[in-house]
Parts: C-alpha cells; sequence; structure tokens
C-alpha cells in the first residue's frame, strides 16, 4: 500500500487538534509511518499523537511525552532531555509489548 499524499488532522484525547499529519513510506515493501509537516515522527499512544525520539542506547523510537499539537517540537525537550530530530525515517509502529516503536530504517 502506497502512502496517502493527502495530509490530514486527528483529535488527541485531550482534545487538542494535532498539525497536519502525513503518511510516508509503503513503497516496494517499506511500512507506511506518520510524519508532520515539520518531518518530526509521530504516533498514536494512548489516545494522543506523540512526537517520537530516539533511544540511542536501543536504536528504536520511543515516546517523547510531547503531545502534536500541543508541544512546541521546536522548542521542547523529550523525555531524554534532549530536542527532538527532524527526519527520521522507518516506521513508526507501536508495540504494546514493548511500548516502543521499533525504527526499520536509518535517519534520512
Amino acid at each position: 500500500m502506497a502512502a496517502c499524499p493527502h495530509p490530514y488532522t486527528e483529535v488527541n484525547a485531550d482534545g487538542t487538534i494535532t498539525t497536519l499529519i502525513y503518511i510516508k513510506g509503503g513503497e516496494m515493501g517499506s511500512p507506511p509511518y506518520e510524519v508532520t509537516e515539520e518531518g518530526y515522527a509521530v504516533e498514536k499512544i494512548e489516545g494522543n499523537y506523540k512526537y517520537l525520539e530516539m533511544d540511542e542506547a536501543n536504536g528504536v523510537l520511543v515516546d517523547s511525552g510531547l503531545v502534536c499539537g500541543k508541544d512546541d517540537p521546536n522548542q521542547a525537550v523529550g523525555h531524554s532531555g534532549k530536542k527532538l530530530m527532524k527526519g527520521l525515517k522507518g516506521r513508526a509502529g507501536h508495540s504494546a509489548y514493548t511500548g516502543k516503536a521499533h525504527v526499520t530504517n536509518s535517519i534520512l
């Protein structure tokens, strides 16, 4: 399934509306993933679209604690204490078992 070229917004559990979200990937067997217009990886976690950040030790994307549409990813820092990175390429598929999103590709 190829990614849809049309952006969309979602309503978070806390009532905030996300920024524009795009589905990327999905070509030639690569899994689709979601990013904001600015290029930040996001995923719906516990009812809110959350920005993802890289867990350097494990090489996976994890919940940053920042909510898309509420927190400013250009200014705020995630749970890691670092600013978020743009351009993380890969599937942000949340695993209920591990609570982590696994990266299947590297940084753009």
